[in-house]
């Protein structure tokens, strides 16, 4: 566990900043991504950060040990108003419903 790259998580979380992360998938596709972070969850196995994605303007799941590089902004974004971290947790019991695999846990 890369205890620096946990702190800076951490922090982003509890100052409720923005961060950019380059990230690389479990089929190995590299992207950058600017995410709100709300919480560190261990499931299927694995540390992850849950977050809203600005990219795809949706919420997503990282692999905390497939982050290569974390930067937090300096400037606040604004987040859409239905972003929480309780209605994240809505998504994620209804999407555990359905099958879930390791590709969902890549953050593509």
């Amino acid at each position: 566990m890369d205890f620096i790259l946990w702190d800076q998580l951490h922090k982003a979380i509890s100052s409720k900043q923005w961060i950019y992360l380059s990230y690389t998938s479990l089929v190995g596709s590299r992207s950058k991504r600017i995410v709100y972070p709300l919480g560190l969850f261990y499931w299927g196995g694995k540390w992850t950060l849950g977050g809203w994605c600005g990219l795809k303007q949706d919420y997503r799941d990282f692999r905390i040990d497939r982050i290569e590089s974390l930067d937090l902004e300096v400037s606040q974004r604004e987040l859409p108003t239905n972003v929480s971290l309780s209605d994240y947790i809505e998504v994620q019991k209804s999407s555990s419903l359905q099958n879930t695999t390791d590709t969902m846990l890549s953050g593509v």
